[in-house]
């Protein structure tokens, strides 16, 4: 996985909105990747997959890295929101947090279901 790539977009869409890449950084710093299915999957996966890979690597650069997944796969969780949210919000029904967790939960699926094709 290219994850400076993978910064360089979050960062172009962060100024892109006005945030600027300090934005992005911070976000990072306080992702709490563990935390987040994908990026735990991702680390799982690779651990399994890559073991020698994964120990070379310094416990900061694994931080970083899988910080920018947590951070990514957050943006794509609330973009498959965003769309159906502006509807629902005209409804204001209380059953819509149940929808938006739903729909977060089938974006969380989709990405580790794809880890195998993107971790290389």
């Amino acid at each position: 996985m290219d994850y400076r790539a993978l910064y360089e977009n979050l960062v172009a869409e962060a100024e892109e909105s006005g945030l600027g890449g300090e934005f992005v950084d911070w976000e990072i710093s306080i992702s709490g990747w563990r935390s987040d299915p994908v990026a735990s999957a991702l680390h799982g996966w690779m651990v399994e997959n890559d073991p020698e890979g994964m120990a070379v690597k310094p416990a900061e650069l694994i931080d970083w890295e899988m910080g920018i997944v947590a951070t990514a796969a957050g943006a794509r969780r609330e973009e498959a929101v965003s769309s159906w949210r502006r509807d629902a919000e005209a409804m204001g029904s209380p059953a819509n947090l149940g929808r938006f967790n739903a729909l977060r939960s089938a974006a969380n699926e989709a990405m580790i279901e794809e880890i195998p094709e993107v971790a290389f």
